[in-house]
């Protein structure tokens, strides 16, 4: 259904960035640790129209298709960048694109695994065509990939040599007038601060800097973790001053959730909120609403981070 594009898509406004540092790190959990998988994420937000379901099957799709690519090969190698990228005339003509078109969001995805062959290379964006072995593969995958870039309204360019690796790369399109997501001077209600400290924690740095900014700028005290681990010890040693634990939900060593559940020992009714990039409507999110706790997705605007805190604050 998606290959042919006959699948209802709600598209939404994202930042692809956070979204793609958010794949992957679910992407790392299926990539064996003999494997080493290296990215090169720019500091552009790049905003997209996507779909978070389908964006999230066409980086897994293409990662874990890497990681079977270099079974076997002596120092296996997968590397992921994203940048932006602006056609040059080569590629205007290539893909026939108006010339006046959006600048693109560049997603590479490359191994240096067993390659594909020439004559193969043409097919492999059809439905149920396969050169895996009986079982490894049903040969939809890459037909979803190409009806999810379609439906994106992008495109695919695809270089492989046998023995030699592949290189995938998308191109989807940026919206023309970017909203910036952290404008304290937006004209939506922002709901300020009393002074309150609150604990976030997010393996990633830009991230967790942007948030502590914006908190600080809110009113609101901060002390930041870069993991569940030294969230947990945070809270041990702050614990009489803490009113709120924002806290990603995948991050190494210990989890947003873990955290959150190991600091309720010490405090049961610690309200938290959950930042995900992920779609707020599954299962994940049902059962963490379960104890309380909110979720928000990323990016999300000032406005609404600032309502939420409130809410969990309960004033």
């Amino acid at each position: 259904m998606t290959f042919a594009r006959k699948d209802s898509v709600a598209l939404q406004s994202i930042s692809f960035r956070s979204f793609v540092n958010e794949a992957l790190k679910l992407a790392k959990v299926a990539i064996p640790e003999n494997i080493l998988m290296t990215h090169n994420i720019c500091s552009d937000d790049l905003i997209i129209k996507g779909n978070i379901t389908q964006l999230q099957q066409v980086i897994l799709n293409l990662i874990n298709n890497a990681r079977d690519a270099v079974h076997g090969v002596h120092a296996p190698k997968i590397y992921i960048s994203l940048r932006q990228y602006l056609p040059n005339k080569k590629f205007i003509l290539k893909h026939q694109i108006p010339r006046n078109n959006h600048t693109y969001a560049q997603l590479t995805i490359s191994d240096n695994g067993c390659g594909i062959e020439k004559e193969d290379l043409q097919r492999i964006f059809e439905p149920f065509f396969t050169t895996k072995a009986q079982g490894k593969g049903t040969g939809l995958g890459l037909a979803m990939v190409f009806g999810a870039i379609q439906t994106h309204h992008g495109v695919i360019d695809v270089e492989s040599n046998l023995n030699a690796g592949t290189r995938f790369d998308l191109y989807l399109p940026l919206e023309q007038k970017a909203i910036n997501e952290f404008d304290l001077n937006s004209p939506v209600e922002v709901i300020r601060g009393k002074g309150e400290t609150i604990l976030i924690a997010d393996d990633d740095t830009q991230v967790r800097d942007i948030l502590s900014k914006l908190l600080t700028g809110l009113g609101y005290q901060v002390l930041q973790a870069e993991d569940g681990c030294m969230a947990v010890e945070l809270f041990k040693t702050h614990q009489n001053n803490i009113s709120l634990l924002i806290l990603d939900v995948i991050m190494p060593n210990m989890g947003g959730i873990e955290a959150a559940a190991n600091i309720r020992i010490y405090k049961p009714s610690m309200p938290v909120l959950y930042a995900t990039g992920y779609d707020k409507n599954n299962v994940l999110v049902n059962a963490l609403k379960e104890d309380g706790s909110q979720v928000i997705g990323k990016p999300y605007s000032v406005a609404t981070l600032s309502r939420m805190v409130r809410m969990l604050l309960g004033h």
